[in-house]
C-alpha cells in the first residue's frame, strides 16, 4: 500500500549472467509525484515482501536519484502542520509603512524558491501604488556584490508621500519572525524595522540556500548503510548543489543524475517496508533542515544483489 502520490516499480531480475556480487538483482524504484510544493518523503509498504535470499551476503546498489525540480526557500512549515518538520520555520511575511509604522501592510509571499531579485520584485507588487515609477521605486532591495550581504534602501522622494514616513519590516511580525534571518538582517524584535530614508545593511549574508551545499537521500529498511563519525547511518548518498547563477545570493538546485558502486548491508532476509527521506547538510536546532521541492518528482533506483 503506497501513499497518495508515490509509485514503487519493482522489477525481478534473474540472471544467468555472473555478476562480482552475486547472481541475482532485484531493481527497486521510488517515485514521489509532487502536484504542488511538497516533501518527497515516503513509505512504501509492500503487498509482498521482498524475496532476498538466504545468503548473508547482501549488496545494495544505487543506481540513480534524480530531483526534476528545484528546493523551495520560502515557506510556513512546522510541527503543526508537517509532521516532518521537527521545528517552525515562516519566513513568507515582509510588512511596509507609508506612516512611520502607526499601520502596516502585509506583504506574504507565495512558498516558493526566491532570489534576492524575486523578494524585490514582490516588495514592489506588494506596495505598488506607492511607487511614483515601479521601475524606480522608493523601496530597493539589493546586494552587495563584493561581500554578499543585502542592503535596503528608502526614499520617499520617488513614492506618492510626500513626508519622510515610510519603511520596511523584517522582524517586527510575530507571524513570519525569520523572514529578517533569511535576508541577513539582525534578528533581534525590531532590529530589522527601518523608517525614514536611508541605506540598511545586513549584518550577515543572506541565507537563500536554508538547506545547505548537499542533500542527503535516506533509506531506512534495508539496515546499516554506512558509518559516519563513528555512527551508523541509513544515508543512501549525497547530492552536491551548485549555484543557478553566478551571482550571490540565489538558490540552487541539485545535480542529477547519478549512481554509485554496490555496498555490504545487515538487512533481513525479507523485506515489508522501507521508507526514503530527504535531508538538508544543514541543521537548525540540532535538526537537518526537511527538503521541500516544487511541483515535479523525486526519483530513487536502486538494485539489490545477492
Amino acid at each position: 500500500m503506497l501513499k497518495d502520490g508515490l509509485v514503487a516499480l519493482i522489477d525481478l531480475f534473474l540472471s544467468n549472467m555472473a555478476f562480482a556480487y552475486g547472481a541475482k538483482t532485484l531493481k527497486v524504484q521510488y517515485r514521489n509525484l509532487l502536484a504542488s510544493l511538497g516533501s518527497g518523503d515516503g513509505q512504501v509498504e509492500l503487498a509482498s515482501a521482498i524475496p532476498w535470499g538466504t545468503t548473508t551476503k547482501r549488496y545494495l546498489q544505487l543506481c540513480q536519484v534524480n530531483m526534476s525540480k528545484y528546493v523551495a526557500n520560502v515557506l510556513n512549515i512546522g510541527p503543526s502542520t508537517t509532521p516532518s518538520c521537527p521545528f517552525a520555520w515562516n519566513n513568507t511575511r515582509i510588512r511596509w509603512t507609508s506612516d512611520s509604522g502607526a499601520t502596516w501592510i502585509n506583504i506574504d509571499l507565495p512558498a516558493g524558491c526566491y532570489t534576492l531579485d524575486n523578494v524585490q520584485q514582490a516588495i514592489v507588487a506588494g506596495s505598488y501604488t506607492l511607487h511614483t515609477n515601479p521601475g524606480n521605486p522608493a523601496f530597493f532591495l539589493g546586494a552587495n556584490t563584493a561581500t554578499g550581504r543585502p542592503y535596503v534602501v528608502i526614499n520617499y522622494l520617488l513614492s506618492t508621500v510626500g513626508t519622510n514616513t515610510l519603511g520596511l519590516d523584517f522582524s517586527s511580525d510575530t507571524s513570519s519572525p525569520n523572514i529578517a534571518e533569511f535576508l541577513g538582517f539582525n534578528t533581534a524584535p525590531g532590529a530589522a524595522t527601518f523608517i525614514t530614508n536611508g541605506v540598511y545593511n545586513s549584518v550577515t549574508r543572506a541565507q537563500l540556500n536554508l538547506v545547505g551545499d548537499s542533500i542527503s537521500v535516506m533509506l531506512t529498511g534495508f539496515g546499516t548503510l554506512g558509518n559516519v563519525g563513528g555512527q551508523q547511518t541509513h544515508e543512501l548518498c549525497t547530492v552536491p548543489m551548485i549555484a543557478f547563477s553566478p551571482t550571490a545570493n540565489e538558490f540552487v538546485h541539485p545535480l542529477v543524475p547519478f549512481q554509485l558502486p554496490p555496498i555490504m548491508v545487515d538487512a533481513a532476509a525479507q523485506i515489508k517496508s522501507y521508507t526514503v527521506s530527504f535531508v538538508g547538510s544543514s541543521t537548525r536546532n540540532g535538526q537537518p533542515w526537511p527538503v521541500f521541492f516544487m511541483e515535479g518528482q523525486v526519483n530513487v533506483v536502486f538494485s539489490l544483489i545477492w
